[in-house]
């Protein structure tokens, strides 16, 4: 049986790609909002601007701008290093 107290960590995290503690890691690191984590997480699941905004009930361009700002945080210029970036840091694999 599964260990509760993982199970709740996971489903804070909406749908368990990674844990909670993990985008709070992300977030502290790169001093990102609450809702510039909340795109970056479902930018992660190959989601376009569109499909962010539906998701989070946001308007495309309030996407884009959230999208320029983790960029400029993260020092990443395209979605997919963005994308590897998270990865590597899940992984450990420090810049």
């Amino acid at each position: 049986m599964a260990n509760p107290k993982i199970k709740k960590e996971f489903a804070i995290s909406h749908d368990g790609l990674f844990p909670r503690s993990f985008w709070n890691k992300i977030q502290k690191r790169y001093g990102l909002t609450d809702r510039e984590v909340q795109v970056l997480h479902v930018l992660c699941h190959g989601k376009g601007n569109a499909e962010i905004a539906d998701t989070l009930f946001i308007d495309v361009e309030t996407v884009r701008s959230h999208l320029k700002n983790i960029f400029t945080k993260t020092r990443q210029h395209k979605r997919a290093a963005l994308m590897a970036r998270v990865v590597h840091l899940w992984a450990g694999v420090e810049e």
